[in-house]
């Protein structure tokens, strides 16, 4: 510093503090440019250590709450993120695998988004399916009347006896109701397809369900060599009364078509747990492996 130089110097053991070191800075003091003096100034070091340490805890303090931070947003986005795309690769692989799996609640979010879009796909991919196997159906069933009318309408274009003509004029007419019946049907399934939720839901007696089914459909029963027997029940179910006698009516109009002659369809009703069973059975031919797949469409 004597020589007009910057000066700085740590001392170990200094009179001044002699457990430690002490740092120095110096600067000459100068009187009409000439050096007279210096200004030496100490500090301790122990106060930089104190402020090392303090440091030193700070930075695990701050530290932890970073790594805290870290963790929950981790889980945020794993609960936000990472879970619900799970959820929804999971849906997606049932649906590919033909399963119907209801969408999984995965939030209002760019990811529920999509999850709504995949169930929109899933909706119109699985009606383009039904439409397609339904007309197919359609077609299998109304190919056998319209054979039928176009057959008897060339027979009556020939010189027949009036009682053979009547006959054909009844296998039209025959022919004609089943075309019908099937395009009433197709109309009632667009309405059922088309309905989110149930309009009606009452309290529904089964024994007066079933009672009205057995009568509605007793005369049917006998035009077939068939008889309906019925078995008493005090349950009750909640539900659409039009629509569950009308799923009622098909089941059992469809065991007295496949009846043999002179046997009974039998309707009964049973609870088990939480669940109550309606039953409907006949005595006639089993039902073919290939059919089985469909029974329910």
């Amino acid at each position: 510093t004597l020589k007009g130089e910057y000066g700085a110097r740590t001392s170990w053991a200094d009179p001044i503090y002699p457990e430690g070191d002490t740092m120095y800075i110096a600067r000459p003091v100068l009187y009409n440019g000439d050096i007279i003096g210096v200004l030496s100034v100490g500090k301790p070091t122990r106060n930089a250590d104190t402020s090392i340490a303090n440091l030193t805890d700070k930075l695990w303090i701050t530290g932890l709450a970073i790594a805290l931070i870290i963790t929950l947003v981790g889980f945020m986005i794993n609960l936000w993120i990472t879970r619900p795309l799970d959820e929804l690769q999971r849906y997606a692989l049932s649906v590919s695998r033909g399963e119907r799996t209801p969408l999984p609640k995965i939030g209002k979010n760019e990811v529920g988004d999509v999850g709504k879009a995949l169930e929109s796909m899933r909706t119109a991919l699985d009606g383009k399916t039904y439409i397609e196997e339904y007309v197919q159906t359609l077609t299998h069933e109304i190919k056998a009347p319209v054979a039928g009318i176009r057959g008897a309408s060339e027979l009556l274009k020939e010189d027949l006896p009036q009682e053979t003509r009547d006959r054909f004029l009844d296998n039209i007419v025959s022919q004609t109701e089943r075309i019908q019946g099937l395009i009433e049907r197709l109309l009632d399934l667009a309405e059922l397809e088309n309905a989110n939720s149930l309009k009606t839901v009452e309290k529904i007696s089964l024994s007066k369900l079933i009672g009205n089914v057995s009568e509605s459909l007793s005369t049917y029963a006998k035009t077939h060599g068939v008889s309906i027997a019925t078995s008493e029940c005090d349950l009750f179910i909640k539900g659409d009364p039009f629509l569950l006698e009308q799923a009622l009516s098909n089941l059992v109009k469809n065991a007295i078509e496949h009846a043999d002659s002179g046997t009974e369809v039998q309707i009964s009703a049973s609870k088990h747990d939480n669940e109550t069973d309606i039953s409907v059975s006949n005595i006639g031919p089993a039902i073919p492996d290939f059919a089985l797949p469909k029974i329910f469409d």
